[in-house]
Parts: structure tokens; C-alpha cells; sequence
């Protein structure tokens, strides 16, 4: 294993669905740690689009971080988009791994029968049974005595049996390390040694954790939940742990990469209905129902399936249609700085909507309305220009406090 420490916290989001992922590289700092597809030279919007697993530089802080960035593109529709991206293809879909399984809760040894180590590293392999307190290996004092122990029991010059005895170590410790930390989380893993200390993985880890900041507004309990796992997994969640043999900085690499998926409450879209699911592949923009925490709230979910190339998703996300294409708002406009009262005109009341005109300019402090003290006094000088009866007044002077308070 390398010496450099590859934090674990890969965040993907995916438009309109944020599912990140707790993945094997990269770091916390905020700035640069993302994806923005218009950086992207030609050559590599190509390959994204054409399905290729691409890698980007993002910024390491410290000597014991190794940062990379994964970028995928996922070209399914909205409906399928959680049932791909617990997928273990969003993961394991990576040039630079060579093998990978699964470890359940409760393996033994024979979910690591797939990692084996080829003629071609048997230096690595003799290495491995070789290794000493360092930052040549990830490993910690036990660790080492189990390769010696096992190293001593070969015969020289047997060059298949260190293959297989390094592979079978390596197997075991990767079991050991899956278990410990399933069972534990983070306090289940071991200092790594060091020559004059240690090296404590856990507390980088724990640290890794803050880059759940990059999409925080996305996925607001992920940090929260990769710091506690594996206690309380939300309903939402799904979590898995797999081996990897990784090829990084040119040598066969050991290492266990865990994959959390939080769809959230923002949506799941395997709870829709179907008439629902018709409708957001259609291209209507659905609203959905969301846990409201106390009764000051009304809470809201609102929906779109976005069918453009994942090179134009930044322009599309910053249209104002992203946002105003919903049925229920019916009137809207730009508000931009510096603006005048001349940017709300567009607010109007309808007819039908007399009796909430009235109502507004009745307003008395209460939950009817939100609105402050010195809001409800401008409603009542308004009123307090108009003749009884003339309902085109009410309207328009209504409307006219309306534009003011929203500028």
C-alpha cells in the first residue's frame, strides 16, 4: 500500500438526483475539488460523453494525501438514476483497478478469492513478506509479523508460493480490515506504524469527511454519515465496502473502497408512481411531498429531468428555467441589482384574486401573511387611499404594495 493516504471522500453528484458516493480519493479543500464540465478540454468532453471514466486534477493539502478526482457520465433516465448509481459500476468503473469484489457483512476469506497477484509482481509480492515499520506498506505492527509468519514458512526460490502466500495475506488483511470496519467504522482502523510513531488513517479519514461541504446543499447528512457509519443508516441509504486491486503511481495496490449512496429526501425516484415517473421523463416538472420540520414551515419538492449532454449542463443550470419552469408559479421576473420598482411590473392581480388583494391590505399581525410591522403600516396607508367599493382600485393598489415589498 502507498504511503500517501488517498482521503476517502470522492463526492459525485448527479444532476437533479444528488446521490454522492464515499469513494477512495480526494481531499477537502472546497475550491477545485468539483467538476465544472466547461473546464474540460475537447478530447476529454469526448470521452466523458462517449462513456469513459475520466480522471482530474484536484488540489492536495498535505504530504500524506494522494488527491484525484473521477468523473463519470451517466446517460439514464431520471427513474433509474438511484437504482445506477448504487450500482457498484459507478465505483469500480475505473481504468486504473485491475480487480474488485464485494465483501458483505459478515465474509470470510472466500469473498477475497478474487485477488491474486500476477508473475509480474513478484517483487512486490516478496516485498510484502519483507516489510518493515515505514511508508513503504499501510501496515500496522500485527500486520507485519502475519507477513513475516507467513514468509517463513516458504521455501527459497519458490517464486509461485510467494505470489501465493503475499496474495493470501493480503487477502486475509483486507478481510480483517472489512470486518473491523463494518463492525466499527472509523474506530475500527489501525494506526498505520511508522519509524519514530505512527501514522493514524482514522483521523484523516475523519477530517476527509468535510469534503461533504462540496455538496452540501445536495446531500446535507452525508458528512454526518460517513462520520457515524455504521451506526443509524437512513432508510434512504446504501452502503456497500468492496476490495480493490488498484494500480497507483505504478504498483499493484490493496485497498477497500466504501460506497455510500444517500438519495435524501430531495428525491427518490423509486418511490414515484408511475403516472409520476411518465410525466418527469415527458418533461413536466413534478412536485413531491417533504417532511416538514415544525409548523412555520411549508415544505415543498419540486422536480425536473434535464435530458442535455453533461457538456451543456452548466448552461442549462444556470437558464432561469430551471427554476421558474414550475406549474404552480404563474407570473415571474429578474430582479437585478440596482433594480427599480419598473422590474416588478410584471406582478399583477387577477380579478379572482380580489378578495386576497383586500385581505393584504386588511392585514393584521398574524400568520395570514408574512409580513413585519412596517409592511402591514404600508399595506394600511395604501388602504387608506381608496374609495369604498372600487374594486379595480383594490386590485392594483394591492398589487402595487406587493411590487414595493418584493423590491
Amino acid at each position: 500500500m502507498l504511503a500517501r493516504l488517498g482521503r476517502a471522500a470522492a463526492l459525485a453528484g448527479l444532476l437533479v438526483l444528488p446521490a454522492p458516493t464515499w469513494a477512495a480519493d480526494t481531499q477537502a479543500s472546497e475550491e477545485g475539488q468539483a467538476l465544472d464540465v466547461r473546464r474540460l478540454a475537447p478530447e476529454q468532453r469526448r470521452r466523458l460523453l462517449a462513456g469513459d471514466t475520466i480522471a482530474y486534477q484536484v488540489l492536495e493539502t498535505s504530504e500524506t494525501e494522494l488527491g484525484a478526482g473521477v468523473a463519470m457520465y451517466v446517460p439514464v433516465p431520471l427513474a433509474r438514476a438511484a437504482e445506477v448509481l448504487t450500482s457498484p459500476d459507478v465505483v469500480l468503473k475505473d481504468p486504473s483497478i485491475t480487480a474488485a469484489g464485494l465483501v458483505p457483512v459478515g465474509a470470510t476469506v472466500t469473498s477475497m478469492q478474487g485477488f491474486k497477484l500476477a508473475a509480474n509482481e513478484a517483487g512486490e509480492a516478496q516485498d510484502a513478506l519483507d516489510a518493515t515499520v515505514g511508508s513503504r506498506f499501510n501496515l500496522a505492527p500485527p500486520e507485519i509479523d502475519a507477513f513475516h509468519a507467513a514468509r517463513s514458512t516458504l521455501l527459497a526460490g519458490d517464486r509461485a508460493a510467494v505470489l501465493e502466500a503475499a496474495a493470501a495475506q493480503w487477502r486475509a488483511l483486507l478481510l480483517q480490515r472489512a470486518l473491523a470496519f463494518q463492525a466499527r467504522g472509523l474506530d475500527g482502523i489501525t494506526p498505520y506504524a511508522r519509524r519514530g510513531g505512527t501514522s493514524d488513517p482514522a483521523a484523516l479519514l475523519r477530517v476527509a469527511a468535510g469534503d461533504a461541504r462540496i455538496v452540501a446543499t445536495l446531500a446535507p447528512r452525508l458528512g454526518e454519515a460517513l462520520l457515524r457509519y455504521p451506526a443509524e443508516p437512513s432508510q434512504s441509504s446504501a452502503s456497500q465496502v468492496y476490495w480493490v486491486k488498484r494500480q497507483v503511481q505504478g504498483r499493484p495496490t490493496p485497498l477497500l473502497l466504501h460506497h455510500l449512496v444517500d438519495v435524501t429526501q430531495a428525491l427518490d425516484v423509486r418511490r414515484l408512481a408511475p403516472e409520476q415517473r411518465r410525466r418527469l421523463l415527458a418533461g413536466d416538472t413534478i412536485a413531491y411531498q417533504v417532511i416538514e420540520t415544525s409548523e412555520t414551515e411549508l415544505g415543498a419538492g419540486v422536480a425536473m429531468y434535464l435530458p442535455v449532454p453533461l457538456a451543456r449542463a452548466a448552461d442549462v443550470l444556470t437558464n432561469p428555467d430551471v427554476v421558474l419552469k414550475d406549474p404552480s408559479i404563474t407570473a415571474a421576473g429578474l430582479v437585478p441589482v440596482g433594480a427599480t420598482v419598473t422590474s416588478l411590473q410584471g406582478f399583477k392581480l387577477a380579478a379572482s384574486e380580489a378578495g386576497d388583494a383586500q385581505d393584504a391590505l386588511d392585514a393584521a399581525v398574524g400568520s395570514r401573511f408574512n409580513l413585519a410591522p412596517p409592511e402591514i403600516d404600508a399595506f394600511h396607508a395604501a388602504r387608506s387611499t381608496l374609495r369604498a367599493g372600487d374594486r379595480a382600485a383594490v386590485l392594483e393598489v394591492a398589487a402595487g404594495q406587493w411590487r414595493l415589498l418584493l423590491l
